[in-house]
């Protein structure tokens, strides 16, 4: 079974934003270049729901916008739909990796996934959750 890779909200945030600042724009890059390496992708619906409130609430984007950005994605991605054993799973993860609860979220979906990488620059780098999984910040080396 090939692996999958949970891309977790801010690099989603980072491909649709349209800015011109050169460091935004760099992300952008590095998220198209995963994007084209990588094709078992997985997000959750909290990932769906995060990326909808930034865009609203930071950047006072239409939501006809935000719909086509999230389309575009479902093209691409599995979506893992939140459970009560998601809920179950991060509590149990919160103090034994002190993770925050909606990050514990994040991991329990790449868990119920089968995810064998979280792409976050929010989580720890480089951190294994019940090895099975490695956190990876796709920004940490330019």
């Amino acid at each position: 079974m090939p692996d999958k890779y949970f891309f977790d909200t801010n690099l989603w945030i980072y491909m649709f934003l349209a800015s011109d600042d050169p460091e935004d724009i760099k992300r952008k890059e590095k998220v198209k270049l995963l994007l084209e390496k990588y094709t078992d992708i997985v997000v959750s619906s909290q990932v769906l729901n995060e990326i909808s409130n930034v865009f609203v609430r930071k950047y006072k984007l239409k939501t006809e916008i935000i719909t086509e950005h999230l389309k575009h994605m479902l093209d691409i991605v599995e979506v893992d739909s939140l459970t009560e054993n998601n809920t179950f799973k991060a509590l149990s993860l919160l103090d034994k990796y002190n993770l925050s609860f909606y990050d514990a979220v994040i991991v329990s979906s790449a868990i119920n996934s089968s995810c064998s990488i979280i792409f976050s620059e929010d989580l720890q780098a480089n951190q294994i959750i019940d090895d099975k999984i490695r956190i990876v910040n796709p920004f940490a080396f330019g």
